[in-house]
C-alpha cells in the first residue's frame, strides 16, 4: 500500500554554507516535523524522501537534509512544498477539531448528515467573513460555507466531514 503524503509547507531558500534550508510548516504539523526523521519533496513531480540530521530555529526554521552538503545542492529544493507521511502525524490528531485551520480539510470527503456523500473538497476558499470548501457535486462546482454551526464531526482519521446542510443549500 502507498503511503498517503500529507503537505505540511515548503521549502523557502539556502541559509548558510553548510547546505542549510529556510523552511516555512503549518503551525498544526510543527510538532511532527520537528519529530520526523524523513520528509518528502516532489523532484521531477514524484515525491522524493530526504533525512532529517537536524532542525533548529534561528529567527526562521532551518532544516539540514543528509547528503544536502553546499548552498548549490540545497539550492535544488528550494522553492518546493513540503510533505510527511500521514502515518508520521501523531500530533495533527490531537489538536480539538475547532482549533483546525480549514486549510488542513482539503482533500476530505464532504457528507450531508441527511443526503450522504457530497464530493470530495477540492480547494478552500477563504473570504474574510468565511470559508468556503470548493466540491464538484452533482456535476456542477459548488461552494459550501464551512462555518461551525453546520459542521457536525470532522474524522480526521477517515478524512471525512460531517455537516448539518440547511435545506436547499445544494439545489442552489
Amino acid at each position: 500500500m502507498k503511503d498517503q503524503l500529507v503537505a505540511i509547507g515548503f521549502t523557502k531558500k539556502t541559509h548558510g554554507a553548510g547546505g542549510e534550508v529556510k523552511v516555512v510548516v503549518k503551525e498544526e504539523y510543527l510538532e511532527d516535523f520537528l519529530e520526523a526523521d524523513v520528509v518528502f519533496i516532489p523532484l521531477q513531480g514524484k515525491p522524493a524522501p530526504f533525512f532529517l540530521e537536524h532542525v533548529r530555529e534561528a529567527g526562521d526554521l532551518l532544516a539540514k537534509f543528509e547528503e544536502i552538503d553546499s548552498p548549490s545542492a540545497a539550492a535544488s529544493i528550494t522553492s518546493k512544498e513540503l510533505f510527511l507521511r500521514e502515518q508520521d502525524l501523531h500530533h495533527f490528531f490531537e489538536i480539538p477539531a475547532e482549533e483546525l485551520h480549514f486549510s488542513v480539510l482539503k482533500g476530505y470527503e464532504l457528507v450531508d448528515e441527511e443526503k450522504g456523500s457530497i464530493g470530495q473538497i477540492l480547494d478552500i476558499v477563504e473570504l474574510p467573513q468565511q470559508e468556503l470548501a470548493q466540491v464538484v457535486a452533482g456535476g456542477k462546482e459548488v461552494l459550501i460555507p464551512l462555518h461551525d454551526d453546520l459542521i457536525v464531526k470532522i474524522d480526521r482519521k477517515q478524512k471525512k466531514i460531517t455537516l448539518r446542510l440547511p435545506e436547499g443549500l445544494l439545489d442552489l
